[in-house]
């Protein structure tokens, strides 16, 4: 297991770099792309916040943890079909393409974390509670990782996966309280179900103190990383002997 994390990360670090090498621009699309969609939702505050306080850090907050979601479990959902020749020709454990997968989206958010911290020096907030975000990060991707799991099995089963789960993730954007306010009622309670919501509450009240800092708060993400990743490991572990006959 030890061995297998290790290729993972080195796989994850190369495919990084291969990804940005050839572009103008490089790792700076990874802050311009979450800039630009801040901006535009920052200019439409006064029809979202409702009586948030530091909104923009508030939106920044959510916005840069979905989009590590998002990008993690999109580039796993597709991981296994993109490498099928690879498991098929050469003897390699199947989950470093979904580590790989993982681990990518991590540093890509190292890159949203840094504009994040710009923002919180530019508002001026205590960044006492940054302290315990690389704690509260690791446990969210725990839980990436277990659904990254299941949607890499799937994908090899099913190719129309990667679009079923881009059209659900965009949903999930809008039924998320990530740029209007959590007080918001939702019809069928859908927060209380909702796991990004924790973790986005749990993010925010570290960082700005959106929320007091209850045992609840910490354990509901707690609990969702640990079935998360429990449930996934077991999804992928049951369907790896399959992978030879499917690629």
């Amino acid at each position: 297991m030890n061995e297998t994390l290790k290729l993972g990360y080195q796989l994850a670090r190369v495919d990084f770099r291969l990804k940005n090498n050839n572009r103008y621009l490089g790792v700076l699309w990874y802050l311009i792309e979450p800039l630009i969609i801040f901006l535009v939702f920052l200019n439409l505050r006064g029809a979202f916040n409702h009586g948030v306080t530091d909104y923009p850090a508030y939106l920044l907050t959510g916005l840069i943890l979905f989009n590590f979601f998002r990008q993690a479990t999109a580039e796993a959902s597709r991981a296994l079909y993109a490498n099928s020749l690879v498991l098929d020709t050469v003897k390699v454990s199947p989950e470093i393409f979904v580590l790989s997968a993982v681990g990518n989206a991590a540093f890509a958010h190292l890159f949203e974390f840094a504009l994040l911290f710009g923002v919180l020096i530019w508002l001026d907030l205590p960044l006492f509670g940054l302290i315990f975000y690389p704690l509260f990060f690791f446990f969210f991707i725990l839980f990436a990782l277990g659904l990254s799991f299941v949607l890499a099995a799937a994908g090899l089963w099913l190719p129309d996966t990667v679009k079923i789960w881009g059209m659900f993730t965009r949903l999930l954007l809008f039924i998320t309280p990530i740029f209007y306010s959590a007080n918001l009622a939702l019809a069928l309670n859908l927060n209380s179900y909702n796991p990004l919501y924790h973790f986005i509450s749990l993010a925010r009240a570290l960082i700005i103190g959106s929320y007091p800092i209850t045992p609840t708060l910490i354990l509901i993400p707690i609990f969702w990383s640990v079935t998360s990743l429990g449930l996934g490991w077991l999804i992928f572990s049951q369907a790896k002997p399959k992978f030879v006959e499917l690629v």
